[in-house]
C-alpha cells in the first residue's frame, strides 16, 4: 500500500487524498491522518465494499509483519472517530463478527467537463440549476449588430450571475453555442447546466426589442418566455428585470444591485465595443472606455473596466507607461466604489494592484469583498484562487481552481489551470488524466501542452515528458518555450555538477546586477543535495522591491506560488524557508490571519513550522 501512489477519491460530501494524508470535507473541515490510519482507509476504499479480513489488513498495511489486535483495534476506532468527527455517513465502517470489515459503499465521484475530476460540490449545490445564458441571435435589419447583440446578451448573463444566487456558466463557454449547436440537450451535456436561456436582440434607431427564454436543458421543455421592447436608455432596468423574471422561473434569489439609472444609447453602443474581446483578454479596449467614463461619469462598470483595464497594463508594460497605468487604474477603481461598493471587478483590481510581497491581508480582504457579489464569476473566482496559491494554500486553491473549470469548462485555461494546480498537490494521476481529457478536447493549444509539460518536468515523469515533447513536434505546438522546457528537461535528468555550478554562477551575476536573485532554478539545487547552496545565495539577495508598488517578480519567476510547487519541496524541509517567507512577509500574514500554508503540516518530520514562522516576528 503506497500512499504517494493512489489518487484521490470522493465519498459522497468527502475527498479522501491518500497522498496527501488528507480526509477534506466540502464544508472546508479536513484531518491529517496517520500514514498507518491512512493506510487501513485506503485498502478499504479500494476493496470497493468487499469485506477485508484482519489478515488482508496486515498484509497490505503492515507488509506482513504479525501484530496483535490491539493494533488494529486501533487504526479502526481511529477511523470511526473520524467517521464521527466528518459525519454524513461517507466513512462508515462496518464490522462483519468474525470476519473483517468493510467500508459502506458511496456514490462515485463526480466528472466534470473534458473528464476531469470537478470541484468538491457542496451537498446542496447537486439539486440546485445550473444556468448557462447563451449568446442571443442578432436580429437586426441592416449593418452588422453582432457586437451589440453579444454585448446585451453578456450583460444579461453578469446581471444574472451577480442579482441571483444562480450558478451561471461563464461567457467564454456559452458564447461558444450559436445557431444550430444551441440544442438544449447538447448545451446541457457539455457545459453540465439544467437550465439555459436563449433568445433574440432586434435593434431599430434607439428602440431594441429582446425576446428570450428560459428553458429546462433534460427535458427541452420551456419554462418561461417573454419579449421586452424599450428604448435604449433604459437597458439596465430591462437587464434587471429579464434576471427578475429568470430568477423566479428557477424560484431562487434576486437582490438588485446598485441603481444603474439611464445611460445615452451612443454612450451604451461605445461602452459595448470597448468590451468587444476574445473570451481568453483581460482588457478592453481604453480610448473608448475613457470617453465612456467622460460622457457617464455615474456608470459604476465602465469605471470598473477601466480598472482593470488599466490594472493589467501595468503590470507588463515598461516602467514609465506602468507607473501611468496604474494611477489611472487606482483612480478608476476608486470612483467605480463611490458609485457601488460591491462591485467585483473594482475590488480585484485593487487586489492585483498591490505589491506582490507584504499585502496579504489586504489582499485578502479585496478579494473577499469580490467574492461578495462575485462569487459566480469565472475571472474573480480565479483570482481568488490564484492568492490562496501565492500564500501556500494550496488545496485551497485547487478547490477555486476547480470552481473556475466548472463555470466555465470549455475554456481553455481554466482546464489547464485545474489540471496544474491537482499536480501542485501531489495528486499527479489526477493531474495527468486532466491534462490528458484537456488535450484531447483541445489538440492545438499550446497553453495546456506546455503547463502538461512543465508540470511532468517538475515530477521527474521523463516518458510523460517525452511523449508530450513528440506531441508538440507532431501538432505543430513546438514552440520556442515548449522547446525551452524540454532542454530543461533533457538537463535535468542528466544533471551533473558542472550543471549545479552554472545556476550557482548565475545566482551570483544576478546579485551583481540587481542584489536580487531568482527563485525558480534554485530549487533545483535542493533537490541536488545542494540546499546550502541555495540559501547561501537567497541570504545575500534583497527581496525588498516586491514590497514597492508596481514591481514584478526577477528573471523567470511569475508568482511567489512558484514557493509551494513539488520543485521546492526540498527546500521547504529545511527551516531557512521560514526565514525566507518571513522576508517576503508571508509570516506576517499566516500568523496574523490563521490561513496556515499547506507545508506546515507537510514539513511537521522536519521541523515545526509555525513555531518557526512565530520566531521569525519576534
Amino acid at each position: 500500500m503506497v500512499l504517494a501512489q493512489m489518487a484521490s477519491v470522493r465519498l459522497g460530501a468527502v475527498t479522501v487524498a491518500p497522498a496527501l494524508r488528507r480526509v477534506v470535507h466540502d464544508d472546508g473541515r479536513e484531518v491529517l491522518l496517520e500514514p498507518r490510519v491512512m493506510q487501513v482507509l485506503a485498502s478499504l476504499i479500494r476493496a470497493d465494499g468487499e469485506i477485508l479480513s484482519r489478515d488482508d489488513l496486515v498484509m497490505s498495511c503492515w507488509d506482513g509483519v504479525v501484530v496483535g489486535d490491539d493494533a488494529i483495534n486501533r487504526v479502526i476506532s481511529r477511523l470511526r472517530r473520524l467517521a464521527r468527527e466528518i459525519g454524513d455517513g461517507a466513512l462508515d465502517i462496518e464490522t462483519i463478527t468474525k470476519v473483517g470489515y468493510r467500508l459502506a459503499k458511496r456514490p462515485p465521484a463526480s466528472v466534470g467537463a473534458a473528464g476531469a475530476v470537478a470541484a468538491p460540490a457542496r451537498a446542496d449545490e447537486d439539486r440546485r440549476p445550473v444556468l448557462a445564458v447563451l449568446a442571443f441571435d442578432d436580429l437586426s435589419e441592416g449593418a452588422e449588430m453582432a457586437w451589440f447583440s453579444d454585448g446585451v446578451s453578456e450583460e444579461i448573463q453578469q446581471t444574472v450571475a451577480r442579482a441571483t444566487d444562480l450558478r451561471v456558466i461563464g461567457r467564454a463557454s456559452s458564447f461558444q453555442f450559436r445557431g444550430a449547436d444551441k440544442r438544449p440537450a447538447q448545451v446541457g451535456q457539455a457545459l453540465g447546466a439544467t437550465h439555459l436561456l436563449d433568445g433574440s436582440v432586434r435593434r431599430s434607431g434607439q428602440r431594441v426589442r429582446i425576446s428570450a427564454e428560459l428553458i429546462e436543458t433534460a427535458g427541452q421543455t420551456m419554462l418561461w418566455s417573454d419579449r421586452f421592447d424599450r428604448e435604449l436608455s433604459d437597458v439596465f432596468e430591462l437587464q434587471d428585470e429579464i434576471a427578475a423574471a429568470v430568477a423566479a422561473g428557477l424560484k431562487a434569489a434576486f437582490a438588485l444591485a446598485a441603481r444603474r439609472g439611464r445611460i445615452d444609447p451612443g454612450v451604451y453602443d461605445l461602452y459595448l465595443r470597448a468590451r468587444q474581446s476574445s473570451p481568453e483578454r483581460y482588457s478592453f479596449d481604453l480610448p473608448m472606455l475613457r470617453e465612456v467614463v467622460a460622457r457617464a461619469p455615474q456608470f459604476a462598470r465602465a469605471w470598473a473596466d477601466l480598472a482593470w483595464s488599466c490594472g493589467n497594463e501595468a503590470r507588463w508594460a515598461p516602467a514609465d507607461v506602468a507607473d501611468a497605468r496604474r494611477g489611472e487604474a487606482l483612480a478608476a477603481a476608486d470612483a467605480a466604489l463611490r458609485l457601488d461598493p460591491d462591485d467585483a471587478s473594482a475590488h480585484v483590481a485593487l487586489a492585483t494592484l498591490a505589491p506582490p510581497a507584504g499585502s496579504m491581508l489586504e489582499i485578502e480582504a479585496r478579494l473577499a469583498r469580490a467574492l461578495a457579489s462575485g462569487a459566480g464569476d469565472p475571472v474573480v473566482v480565479t483570482f481568488a484562487g490564484g492568492f490562496w496559491a501565492i500564500t501556500g494554500c494550496s488545496r485551497k486553491a485547487l478547490a477555486f481552481a476547480a470552481r473556475a473549470f466548472e463555470l466555465d469548462p470549455l475554456l481553455a485555461v481554466a482546464a489547464g489551470w485545474h489540471a496544474a494546480m491537482l499536480g501542485t498537490v501531489g495528486d499527479w494521476t489526477a493531474s495527468n488524466a486532466a491534462f490528458d481529457a484537456a488535450l484531447s478536447r483541445w489538440p492545438n493549444d499550446g497553453f495546456i501542452l506546455s503547463t502538461a509539460l512543465g508540470k511532468a518536468i517538475e515530477a521527474r515523469d521523463w516518458a510523460r515528458a517525452d511523449a508530450l515533447g513528440a506531441r508538440g513536434g507532431d501538432s505543430g505546438l513546438y514552440t520556442s518555450y515548449v522547446d525551452t522546457l524540454l532542454r530543461s528537461g533533457r538537463k535535468l535528468r542528466r544533471w551533473t555538477q558542472a550543471d549545479s555550478d552554472a545556476v550557482i554562477a548565475y545566482g551570483e551575476r544576478q546579485l551583481r546586477a540587481s542584489g536580487a536573485v531568482s527563485l525558480r532554478p534554485l530549487g533545483v539545487l535542493g533537490v541536488e543535495g545542494l540546499a546550502d547552496a541555495a540559501y547561501d545565495l537567497i541570504e545575500r539577495a534583497d527581496f525588498g522591491f516586491l514590497r514597492r508598488p508596481g514591481e514584478r517578480m526577477l528573471g523567470d519567476d511569475i508568482s511567489l506560488n512558484l514557493l509551494f510547487d513539488q520543485g521546492w519541496r526540498t527546500l521547504r524541509q529545511d527551516r531557512r524557508f521560514v526565514t525566507l517567507c518571513a522576508r517576503l512577509g508571508l509570516c506576517d500574514y499566516w500568523v496574523r490571519s490563521g490561513n496556515w500554508p499547506d507545508c506546515a503540516d507537510d514539513v511537521g518530520a522536519f521541523y515545526d513550522f509555525r513555531a518557526e514562522a512565530r520566531a521569525s516576528l519576534c
